[in-house]
């Protein structure tokens, strides 16, 4: 048995076909992995972003008009929920002043906030259905569809971050949608 593995080692016989192969898996096995990181750096982008935009909207939704809220009604104080939502943005997300992002953000460029919308309705329970379209026929076409049960007034937001890939120049969408409630159910 060693001296067959010896006289292996001594008249290997591979040809340039093995090499070929070889260098075939390597290939294929580093387009896999870079698949894979940028699916998990996307993952875990999402579900920092999420979070972070609910918390911006929650604030957005607590600007009521306190003086009708004394007679039972829920108005919206909507220039002062603007200012915290864009406020809350800033601070959670780390952009500066005019929206763009400080070198410690996990963001690339600044987000856009597609929707905006304070939402009353004559009674509750009350279905909202939006959808939006963003950049159709390209690589980056996204459609985001929001279908909640509003149980009182609720603010919607939905926001595109732009975040890095690993191994490309190109910014990938991530079109996040959040709604919240002035109070819970």
């Amino acid at each position: 048995m060693k001296q067959r593995l010896q006289s292996f080692k001594l008249n290997e016989q591979g040809g340039i076909h093995i090499l070929v192969l070889g260098l075939l898996a390597i290939i294929t096995l580093t387009v896999i992995g870079l698949a894979s990181v940028n699916w998990g750096i996307h993952t875990l982008s999402m579900n920092k972003a999420k979070p972070l935009l609910d918390q911006s909207t929650r604030a957005a939704a607590l600007n009521i008009d306190s003086s009708a809220a004394v007679l039972g009604l829920i108005n919206w104080n909507e220039a002062k929920a603007r200012n915290d939502f864009y406020r809350y943005l800033q601070l959670n997300f780390r952009l500066d002043d005019n929206n763009q992002p400080l070198g410690h953000s996990f963001i690339a460029t600044e987000p856009v906030v597609h929707v905006l919308e304070f939402v009353t309705a004559a009674q509750y329970p009350h279905a909202l259905h939006q959808s939006i379209s963003l950049y159709p026929g390209g690589t980056d076409a996204t459609i985001r569809m929001v279908d909640v049960t509003l149980y009182g007034p609720s603010v919607l937001a939905i926001v595109e971050f732009r975040i890095r890939r690993l191994g490309s120049s190109q910014l990938e969408p991530l079109v996040i949608s959040s709604v919240s409630s002035v109070r819970f159910r």
